[in-house]
């Protein structure tokens, strides 16, 4: 029982971050374009603050993988454990393939707070793969809870 309710954790809190990234992802595409946000940006400055909240825990416990000698990551949540582990794989077998997997944590918070018109294609590429690898984690939580369909 304890494993279906942390698999129904997980499953809701990566719904919270998808969304948040879908926020964040329609204002920088506007701002790359030069359109104005024709939404409540008390929704943007939450979103953001969700995304960049999750994105530190997530990138404390991605160094903490990379830096273990075994590549083993505990933690509170181990659903959130093994999505870091997941990204920790996808970034040494794919290192070329996203902006994603090269930028600093540091440097992708700073993305997701900016403003700036120019570093929106930068920030809409990291927020697209973010995305999906989400989708791939949230889709083994629903297999986990409701089996195979």
């Amino acid at each position: 029982m304890k494993s279906d309710w942390m698999t129904a954790s997980s499953f809701s809190r990566a719904r919270e971050v998808i969304s948040a990234i879908n926020i964040v992802s329609i204002y920088a595409k506007l701002v790359s374009t030069n359109e104005e946000y024709p939404h409540n940006l008390d929704d943007l400055n939450h979103a953001r603050e969700k995304l960049s909240a999750f994105l530190s825990d997530f990138g404390r416990l991605i160094e903490k993988g990379i830096s273990d000698q075994d590549g083993i990551i505990i933690g509170s949540d181990p659903r959130f454990s093994e999505l870091a582990k997941m990204f920790i794989e996808e970034r040494r077998h794919l290192p070329q393939k996203s902006t994603l997997f090269k930028l600093p944590t540091e440097k992708l918070i700073h993305l997701v707070r900016s403003n700036n018109p120019e570093e929106m294609p930068e920030l809409i590429a990291c927020l697209r793969d973010l995305r999906n690898i989400l989708d791939q984690h949230s889709h083994s939580d629903i297999v986990g809870i409701l089996g195979e369909i």
